[in-house]
């Protein structure tokens, strides 16, 4: 149930990335791919602080999960804006 939660929390944020437009690439499955990562990276962190755990739905983690998830999507968008830019034609 914790790990759910973990992924609910990054879902909602990674849906109110969604509508930041600054930095926003094509690369809508990368982005999602790196805040999940991220969401689970931010859940073993709540967990080892004692914000719940694997198997409780802890809010506290929820949002540790979704702030790290935000964070995450901010670094794909500053690593994404810092290469090559391609022409549009």
């Amino acid at each position: 149930m914790g790990i759910l939660t973990w992924l609910l929390g990054s879902a909602a944020a990674l849906l109110a990335c969604r509508f930041i437009p600054l930095g926003r690439t094509s690369g809508r499955v990368l982005e999602a791919l790196c805040g999940l990562t991220f969401a689970l990276a931010g859940g073993l962190v709540a967990t080892r602080l004692d914000f719940g755990g694997w198997n409780v739905a802890e809010p506290r983690a929820v949002l540790f999960c979704a702030v790290s998830t935000s964070c995450g999507v901010a670094i794909y968008r500053c690593v994404g804006a810092l290469g090559p830019r391609r022409s549009a034609q």
